[in-house]
């Protein structure tokens, strides 16, 4: 989360909590406001809140059946294609270290093939970040 903290991002303020010690009832959630759910130390997933409404007489009272997954997008989201593991955060365009041309690339891929030991671009490389839109989670 530090690129979110950097002053010229105006984000605002940014809270970090552990999953295993919060609860969905203690959120503070805005509609169309998005939230990082990150894992496994380097694994982001957008999500975004985009309709809330009242229990009526059909819900269930239940609480262990909240919160409820109204639509889930089947898309396969962008793989890296050097390790073929992490999600795509790069487009790379004129790469010789890749097996096409525009290349799609995680961040320690991209930073391992193009960058030397004192971060210096190596080739004559164009790099895009880049969003997979599969890996946005609506609710």
């Amino acid at each position: 989360m530090q690129w979110a903290s950097q002053p010229g991002r105006k984000i605002g303020e940014m809270r970090t909590e552990k999953m295993e010690e919060s609860l969905f009832l203690n959120l503070n959630v805005r509609l169309g406001q998005p939230y990082c759910y990150m894992h496994q130390g380097d694994c982001e997933h957008l999500i975004i809140f985009t309709d809330i409404r009242l229990l009526n007489s059909d819900d269930s009272l239940d609480i262990r059946d909240y919160p409820r997954l109204m639509k889930k997008k089947r898309v396969t989201r962008t793989l890296c294609r050097s390790c073929m593991m992490h999600s795509a955060r790069w487009i790379v365009y004129n790469s010789e270290h890749a097996p096409e041309n525009p290349c799609f690339f995680c961040d320690q891929c991209f930073k391992s093939f193009h960058y030397d030991e004192h971060g210096k671009k190596i080739g004559n490389i164009k790099a895009y970040k880049y969003f997979d839109q599969s890996a946005a989670i609506n609710l």
